[in-house]
């Protein structure tokens, strides 16, 4: 049951910027507590006629304010319906931007720097409004909540109607990722079971209203231990998916995350066009401060500087050394520093799954690099080993300097919690054929 101070709540905005007078509110609390007109001009000592002529003149008032005709009788019938309407036209307005299906996308709410990148990359989706951008970078950088606190901006914007996130991890073979991705884009609709006619139902959602699709992992499918940007085997019909994300004519917008750039992407992008590509640098040493910090850990300058610098700008890595530092060393950073053994065991998943993505050549250069730790110097850098490792592959490894632009002149060290763990796992090869 609506009480009388809820009815006045819908009331008085309906009639704005009029107002009730105060005899028109006394007449109005007295209706709707089902007084009569006689016992309304007692209680308000006025004659009845002319409290009668108040609530006629009241009625038609709001029955032009409301759009419903409201009389003496039906007040209170009236006033709900209008509230029961007004609730269901915000359900409505709210419904198409409330389509939102966050998948695996991680939680943000401690997500902190890359303030300029969210600039660059809303710029383009929203203002430039690309059909495909690219966010590119080593693993543990913070592509994936670089993306998804990116997305969660745009939907509190309501700038789009449908947002989708799917995690390519799993490699799911691109029929059924594509039926998956049509249920969620368009439920009330079936799908064909052809693949091509799938790309095409596709593309016309992403049409025929303004989506944004978040694909995160992109690796997943490529293989990592060929050129750069190729498939796996089984998978090269995600480079057809991609392609016309890229090219086909819709209003949508479709964020890909990965450490690699499928081919089809990297033809297409450029500053200028409809594709676009963030590669992602390492953080700042006030960015990584402030990942420090949201971990609880007072850290001083230099020593800021030396963590920031040791694991080359990683998010992941200074998040799992902040850990280390708070459980077993006291929050003591400078026992840390000097320690030998720093955070392999924690970033041993991370480190084998991008080693494990490399060609033997690859892992065969990773190798001399850890066993010779220092930089490179020309002369070595002419050794049959180097002389032939493709420009590609190198800018795929593990390597400091990730776009060489040539050998010569460039100090090429290996990141330092990488090295450590290359020697670790050349200590456990040596120790197996030992045994």
């Amino acid at each position: 049951m609506m009480t009388f101070e809820e009815a006045l709540a819908i009331v008085t905005p309906a009639l704005s910027p009029q107002s009730l007078s105060e005899l028109q509110l006394s007449v109005f609390r007295g209706a709707w507590n089902k007084e009569s007109y006689q016992k309304i001009s007692l209680k308000l000592n006025h004659e009845y006629s002319y409290i009668k002529d108040v609530g006629a003149e009241l009625w038609q008032l709001l029955s032009r304010k409301l759009g419903i005709q409201v009389t003496k009788l039906n007040l209170q019938s009236v006033l709900m319906q209008y509230a029961q309407q007004g609730q269901m036209q915000e359900q409505s307005a709210s419904s198409q931007y409330s389509c939102v299906d966050w998948g695996e996308a991680p939680d943000v709410s401690q997500f902190c720097g890359r303030r300029a990148q969210l600039t660059v990359l809303e710029q383009w989706i929203v203002q430039d409004r690309c059909r495909l951008v690219a966010i590119a970078g080593t693993g543990g950088i913070g592509k994936t909540m670089l993306a998804t606190q990116l997305t969660q901006q745009l939907v509190d914007s309501d700038q789009f109607e449908v947002v989708v996130w799917r995690s390519l991890r799993q490699a799911t073979p691109l029929i059924d990722f594509l039926s998956e991705l049509l249920q969620a884009v368009a439920p009330e609709q079936s799908y064909p079971l052809r693949l091509d006619a799938m790309i095409r139902q596709l593309l016309e959602q992403l049409r025929r209203q303004r989506c944004l699709l978040i694909l995160d992992n992109v690796e997943a499918v490529l293989s990592g231990s060929e050129l750069i940007g190729t498939y796996r085997l089984g998978y090269e019909d995600y480079g057809w998916l991609f392609q016309q994300l890229g090219e086909g004519r819709h209003q949508s917008s479709i964020l890909l995350t990965g450490r690699e750039t499928p081919t089809e992407i990297a033809i297409q992008e450029s500053p200028t066009a409809a594709v676009r590509l963030l590669q992602l640098e390492p953080l700042s040493i006030e960015e990584g401060r402030a990942i420090l910090a949201a971990k609880g850990l007072s850290v001083q300058t230099e020593q800021v500087q030396k963590l920031v610098e040791r694991y080359q700008g990683n998010p992941l890595a200074l998040k799992l050394a902040a850990t280390v530092i708070q459980s077993f060393y006291d929050d003591n950073v400078a026992a840390f520093l000097v320690e030998e053994s720093q955070l392999f065991k924690d970033m041993h998943d991370l480190l084998f799954h991008q080693f494990d993505h490399l060609s033997l050549l690859e892992q065969q250069l990773m190798h001399w690099l850890a066993i010779h730790r220092e930089a490179a110097i020309a002369e070595q850098r002419q050794s049959n080993l180097l002389s032939s490792v493709p420009q590609t592959h190198l800018q795929h490894t593990l390597i400091e300097s990730p776009v060489l632009s040539s050998w010569d002149n460039v100090n090429n060290t290996q990141q330092f919690a990488v090295m450590k763990y290359i020697n670790k796992q050349l200590n456990e090869q040596v120790c197996q054929k030992v045994n």
